[in-house]
């Protein structure tokens, strides 16, 4: 999302055959690490954002259209919402973000 790495951008994309994904990335300020896993009612984003970096996390609806909530660690949040997603903006650190 910016140079050096500061601001990262997590925007994962969910085809219909893809139940699963995991990935990782070494930046200069540490691991970025990304799994999601999608179920018949839930869309599941565990995430760890390195020291000193923020991130935008993109939810993509079309991975649960009939979506009515989202969960940051355990707790409703009210994301940014569009047509297509909901967006949440985190400092460093871990997160499971729930779709359902």
């Amino acid at each position: 999302d910016s140079a050096g790495f500061n601001h990262i951008l997590i925007a994962p994309h969910a085809p219909s055959r893809l139940n699963r994904v995991e990935a990782e990335l070494e930046i200069p300020a540490g691991r970025i690490r990304v799994s999601w896993t999608k179920g018949a009612d839930s869309f599941s984003l565990h995430v760890r954002i390195p020291f000193n970096t923020t991130a935008k996390l993109v939810i993509p609806l079309h991975a649960l259209p009939a979506a009515s909530a989202l969960t940051l660690n355990g707790e409703t949040v009210s994301p940014e919402k569009t047509a297509s997603a909901w967006t949440v903006r985190v400092p460093a650190g871990e997160y499971d973000v729930t779709l359902r």
